[in-house]
Order: structure tokens, then sequence, then C-alpha cells
């Protein structure tokens, strides 16, 4: 009897979803709405660098005053933000987060006349200039074609691209051999170029791009741009592309953040949140944000391939000599890895600069992001910023400094 129940169950089951799918009715996800309300409801504090505790929420067509708590660290918050005010950038952003749960660790914009619309943290206006050679190095490894360490030929300087460079294969007496691994770290734009030009399709570097979340939109509790790029024409195209050379490539900080973390964890992208908890005035718990993965940038055997290029970057790349100034009790303390992009932007107008990676402490693991946007002269690098990120990050991780961070920060 119990079995024939089962079976009528089942096929009532059935009989209920595939009408649900041949009348093409939408299954309801209350939790999906509600993020979604949220996000709508945050959008104009949020793009003010605000995160009011109380606020209204339009539920079940009715406003609902709530209460809410935010995964946002002030002591990380306050002491970026304090940066950004003491170098004065035209234009900056910041945003880390945390690489294992997704959970928003700190999010800001820096404008030094306060001239634009728009939230630099959460806009993908900027060109992600080098930091796409992350997505061009994963989809060599995806592949299969290259390794960290395959040995790559290139004539002429490390940061120009020329058709003649990239598209000649042959070598001559001026000719440099370089790792995979040091191109990246060293941001070596011929070879990057040639890495793209090296895949069998042009599709590997937009599936790769689309692996990392570029042309499509992140679920959130907060509402944020994510890059762009666009499929290669022709082959010179391709190298520009890959190279990162180009303002079709595009990025927002916060997604760069994610990008970050995403190396750090095992290569699995986890999905954003700011609001820790929601309650109504009565005290009714309303929501709570939890950890929830995307997806994954690509294989474990990617991934670690990516990691060492990281670190390379800050050991001996173009951030290396910032990094050079942790003592060397914090570099036994911690990892640290990123990657450095610059190219005059226009919305902004300046010289963008980035970087984006990661820090790992004994204690936590932070995927981040600096911005920084300079019109004419430059008054910091984001690779400093990141340094002093990272020397926050262990001095926070130490308990005594931990408590004394808050004491500060309230």
């Amino acid at each position: 009897m119990l079995s024939i129940l089962t079976g009528c169950g089942l096929i009532i089951f059935a009989v209920f979803w595939s009408f649900r799918f041949l009348t093409h009715e939408p299954v309801q996800d209350p939790r999906r709405d509600l993020q979604d309300t949220l996000a709508a409801a945050l959008s104009t504090h949020v793009r003010n660098n605000e995160f009011p505790e109380r606020f209204d929420l339009s539920l079940e067509h009715h406003d609902v005053h709530v209460h809410a708590a935010y995964t946002l660290r002030p002591d990380i918050q306050n002491h970026m933000q304090m940066l950004f005010r003491r170098y004065k950038p035209d234009y900056g952003a910041f945003a880390a987060v945390d690489a294992r749960t997704g959970r928003i660790l700190a999010l800001f914009d820096y404008q030094r006349n306060h001239d634009l619309p728009e939230n630099l943290a959460l806009s993908a206006t900027v060109p992600a200039a080098s930091i796409f050679k992350i997505v061009t190095a994963a989809a060599a490894f995806e592949s299969g074609h290259l390794t960290s360490d395959s040995v790559i030929a290139f004539n002429g300087s490390n940061h120009t691209l020329y058709r003649r460079n990239v598209k000649s294969f042959q070598e001559n007496r001026w000719s440099r051999r370089i790792s995979v691994e040091k191109a990246f770290a060293k941001s070596i734009n011929t070879v990057f170029g040639k890495m793209g030009l090296m895949l069998s399709d042009p599709s590997e570097l937009v599936a790769s791009a689309e692996r990392f979340y570029f042309n499509q939109d992140i679920e959130s509790d907060i509402e944020f741009e994510t890059g762009t790029t666009r499929a290669p024409a022709n082959a010179w195209e391709m190298a520009e592309l890959a190279s990162g050379f180009n303002r079709v490539n595009t990025l927002s900080p916060l997604q760069g953040a994610l990008i970050g973390a995403s190396v750090s964890n095992g290569g699995w992208m986890m999905k954003p949140f700011v609001v820790e908890s929601l309650y109504s005035e009565r005290g009714t718990h309303l929501y709570s944000g939890h950890p929830d993965a995307l997806g994954q940038i690509g294989s474990a055997q990617t991934v670690e391939e990516l990691r060492k290029l990281f670190v390379a970057t800050v050991e001996e790349g173009t951030s290396r000599r910032f990094f050079r100034r942790l003592s060397a009790a914090d570099r036994r303390r911690v990892e640290v890895g990123g990657k450095t992009g610059s190219l005059t932007g226009t919305r902004p107008r300046g010289k963008t600069d980035w970087f984006v990676g990661f820090v790992e402490t004994p204690r936590e693991a932070v995927g981040f992001a600096v911005l920084s946007v300079h019109k004419e002269f430059w008054t910091v690098k984001s690779s400093e910023l990141a340094r002093q990120f990272t020397s926050w990050m262990l001095r926070a991780d130490r308990p005594e400094d931990a408590a004394r961070a808050r004491v500060l920060t309230r």
C-alpha cells in the first residue's frame, strides 16, 4: 500500500510540475524577491557610501520600517577611507570581501571633487587594463595550451603592443624568452597578445571571461555592475583583448575583489552580500545573508597556476618594490598575491591604476581591489594602498591589535 501511495504521489508531483512548465508559470523564490527588494531599497544609500541601520522596505505592497545589520568591518572601512583622504587621488575606490563566504567587508568610492554621479566601487566604467590578463591566463591553462612554466619568446618592450611583435613567432637576436609566470608578474603585453593568438578559438577567451562573470549579472543584495568584453573580430583585436591593452574590457572594483577572492578560495566565486540580518521594528527576523557559491573560475589545476602568478606579481613583479616594505616577520605570517593594471580611461578621465588580489592571514582570507585614477599627477599607486591594506590586516589579525582597532573606529 505504501509503495502505491508513493507512486501516486510521484505521479501527481510530476503532473503538477509538467503543468507549470507547459504553462510557463514561473516558480517564485521569495528569498530572491526579498534580496532584489533589498538591493533596490539600498541602492541610493550605497551610491552615497551610506549603509543606514534603519530604512523603509516595501514588503507585500506595504512599507515596513526595518533595522539592518551589515557585514562591513568598520576597522577596514575607516582605515582605507583614511588612506584615500591622506593621499588624495582624483578618484578612487576600494572593495574587500571574505573569500570563503562572500561577505562584503569594505566598500566605498572616493572623489576629491565629488563630481561624478556614480559610485566607482560599483561601476564598471573604467578599463580593466592588465587585470584582464587573469582571464587570458585562465583560458590558456584551461585549454591545456600553456602552463605557468611555459616559455614564450617576444620582441619589444614590456608595456607596448605592436602588430609586428605580436604576429611574428620568429625569433631573432633581439628576442627575449620568458615564462608565463614572469610575463604575468611583469605584465608584458606582447606575451599575452601572443597567448591570445595561441588559443584554438576566440570563444575560449570569451568563455573564460564569463567564468569570471564578465558580461553577466551577479545576484546580490547590492546593485553593482560587472565588467564587459566582446568576441574579437580579428587576430589583432584578439591580441588587444588578451593583453588588456584596450578600453573595451571594463571592470568594477567589487567584481575585482570577487576575482581576487576566487583565486584564494580554490576557484569558487562566492555571491557577495552586505546585509547580515534584517529585522522589523517589533524584532521579527525577516532576512539573513548567507554564503552561496556562484560558480568556479576554472579547474583546480588552473586555479593553482593562477595563484602562482598572483604571488609572483608581489614577490618579483610590478608590485615588488611596494611589498618589500613589509617586514620579514610580516611576510612569514601572510600570503598575498595580485595583479596590477594601468591604462588611461575616459570615465572618469585620467590614468586608471589597479591592484586586484588577495591576502591570507592565519585567521582569514580576503579578496580585494584598489582603484585610483589620476588626471595629471600621481599621488599614490594602488599597489602602495594594497600593501598598506595588507599591513593593516596583519595588525587586525593579532588579538591585541584587533581590540585596539575596534576602539579607534568607534
